[in-house]
């Protein structure tokens, strides 16, 4: 069977393609300046965060610093990152945007450029300067695998336990464990 026709029954549309070679694959996160990455900076889109720095020390505080103060108070109240980066889009917009002038690196100006939810959300995972935020995604993201799993632990028929998902519930409930250790030996060390 040809991979691009398909399964005969039409159950599967899933095409595996295999491609070698040094086109085939891109950096996972850019550092250099060329092939993509998830960061906010390699998107090509503006972000606030990184167009603008804050204010020098000893100066009124700016409109960056009190949006990055935003996050850091979300962040203490272990708000989800996709709260808070709704919270810093609507301040932002309501009281920032008007404000901003960009020239983009391709020298076009833009007057209040957009800086979309999507675009926010990438800067707080991937900027060094919220790296919390990133470990708080990664537990977030333990809490549903465990969440998950233990829905499907029990079979409903005859109320045996699933062992190939009680393995895998046991299996990413021991490494969250290692995981929070971890994080809290870091902790201790700053």
């Amino acid at each position: 069977m040809d991979a691009l026709d398909g399964d005969l029954d039409g159950d599967n549309d899933m095409t595996c393609v295999t491609v070698s070679g040094p086109d085939a694959f891109e950096p996972a996160y850019r550092l250099c300046g060329t092939g993509a990455g998830p960061q906010c900076a390699a998107s090509g889109a503006f972000c606030f965060f990184c167009a603008f720095s804050e204010s020098p020390a000893g100066s009124e505080r700016g409109l960056v610093e009190d949006l990055k103060e935003l996050v850091r108070q979300l962040n203490t109240e272990r708000k989800e990152i996709e709260v808070i980066a709704e919270a810093v889009y609507h301040a932002y917009n309501d009281m920032v945007r008007d404000e901003v002038e960009w020239t983009a690196p391709n020298g076009k100006v833009y007057e209040k450029p957009e800086w979309t939810v999507a675009t926010i959300q990438k800067h707080l995972l991937f900027s060094t300067e919220f790296e919390e935020l990133f470990e708080n995604g990664v537990d977030q993201i333990f809490h549903s695998l465990i969440y998950r799993l233990n829905d499907r632990a029990i079979n409903a028929a005859d109320k045996s336990v699933d062992k190939e998902t009680h393995g895998m519930l046991m299996d990413t409930i021991r490494n969250f464990r290692a995981w929070k250790k971890d994080r809290r030996q870091a902790a201790r060390k700053v």
